[in-house]
């Protein structure tokens, strides 16, 4: 797979005709907003057309700011009118009143270390559903998370042995 190291800019245009017509579109992550799970320069993540999806908290979303800055960040909220409040992982101020019109591509799955992790179910989709309760209840998110890790760490002990 040939790899392109352009602005973001640049590439939109090429980027969105391919999500449009139902390709998918590999981006290297840039920023620090989405650290730890995603790290700039390393993870890659996949974008493709949010038609037909329904968006849910949890997920990841590429979406552009009224002032047309390009944003990948995770869903915090989905109110009933269809405004989106989003959360960068790095992150603990929420950005409300992101309209559906404003995304421009769903992030199905990431590329991380070379291997792709789902992000809309399973194992990864509860992790990020736990990080994201660090707003709302702080010390049951932190407690959730010691035991989450404290059971891989386990599970991957029992692998080792």
């Amino acid at each position: 797979m040939k790899q392109l190291s352009l602005p973001l800019k640049e590439i939109y245009p090429i980027m969105a005709e391919t999500i449009q017509n139902g390709g998918e579109v590999y981006l290297t992550v840039r920023g620090n907003s989405m650290s730890p799970f995603l790290q700039d320069g390393r993870d890659q993540a996949v974008f493709v057309s949010p038609d037909k999806m329904t968006i849910k908290r949890g997920d990841i979303v590429f979406y552009q700011r009224d002032g047309g800055q390009y944003v990948m960040h995770r869903v915090y909220k989905v109110e009933k009118d269809g405004l989106m409040t989003m959360l960068g992982d790095a992150q603990w101020t929420l950005e409300g009143g992101i309209r559906p019109d404003q995304l421009r591509a769903f992030v199905p799955r990431v590329v991380r270390k070379g291997r792709e992790i789902s992000c809309t179910g399973g194992v990864w989709h509860f992790l990020m559903k736990m990080y994201l309760w660090r707003i709302r209840f702080p010390r049951t998110a932190r407690f959730g998370l010691r035991v989450l890790s404290f059971v891989l760490r386990m599970k991957k002990r029992i692998r080792m042995a």
